[in-house]
């Protein structure tokens, strides 16, 4: 190889290195592109105070406790369960009564025990408790009245029975004229419900009879349903009033 086919080779390959240098160059000074616009690039996630404290112009900013505050909608209707019943108004004396029997049991026994005599002058001895058992010295007197006024009480003043006082003590005896006069009341007591079963007999054995019925069978049974009748209604005197009384 001759001296000119070197220096031909020298030139062309300095002009290889001069055009990599000036292509190396000229990639640091402008930036790589990547393909992608701006708006695809990702944006950073604004600080939650920053978007909390944005809000639309004229709209003014609800403070805590408007927003702790439900919407005021329509309220749901409740729901529709059985009608409550209204509550039976209690009788105050079945109530004084009930009292007594809870506070002395000894004196005032429920059924089916039967009633005790009481002590003679009771009454004056339940007044000091009058504050305990929540009552009235008048509704005392009327309770004590109630109970003392039907059969079963009158039944347990047999002569020389033992009377008791608050707490089931013996407290006297019953004498016999108090025995007799116990046995007269209660004599009047089942003669009076006697005359109530007769009064409504008629009525009930007409509601009862048949109305296609011969007139001769109708007065044929009347003897017996009246006598039925009487016999049953006297008996359901003495418990009715003896059941207000417990």
């Amino acid at each position: 190889m001759g001296f000119e086919q070197l220096a031909a080779l020298r030139d062309q390959l300095a002009a290889e290195r001069a055009a990599r240098d000036g292509h190396g160059k000229n990639t640091q000074d402008k930036p790589a592109k990547t393909g992608k616009n701006d708006a695809d690039r990702p944006r950073a996630a604004k600080p939650a105070q920053a978007r909390k404290d944005e809000r639309p112009e004229g709209k003014p900013r609800r403070t805590q406790d408007e927003a702790r505050k439900k919407p005021q909608g329509q309220k749901r209707p409740a729901p529709q369960g059985k009608p409550q019943q209204p509550e039976t108004p209690r009788d105050p004396l079945l109530v004084a009564i009930g009292r007594l029997q809870h506070a002395f049991p000894k004196a005032f026994p429920k059924k089916p025990a039967p009633r005790v005599a009481l002590k003679l002058g009771i009454v004056e001895d339940l007044y000091a408790h009058a504050a305990k058992l929540r009552l009235s010295e008048e509704e005392i007197k009327a309770a004590i009245a109630a109970w003392c006024s039907v059969g079963r009480y009158w039944a347990a003043l047999s002569k020389e029975a033992v009377r008791v006082d608050l707490n089931g003590e013996p407290s006297g005896t019953v004498t016999a004229a108090e025995a007799g006069h116990a046995s007269f009341l209660a004599r009047q007591q089942r003669k009076k419900a006697q005359a109530a079963a007769k009064a409504q007999a008629p009525a009930a054995q007409d509601a009862a009879a048949p109305p296609a019925a011969p007139a001769a069978d109708s007065s044929a049974e009347a003897p017996a349903a009246d006598e039925a009748t009487i016999s049953v209604s006297a008996d359901e005197a003495d418990d009715t009033v003896g059941s207000s009384g417990s």
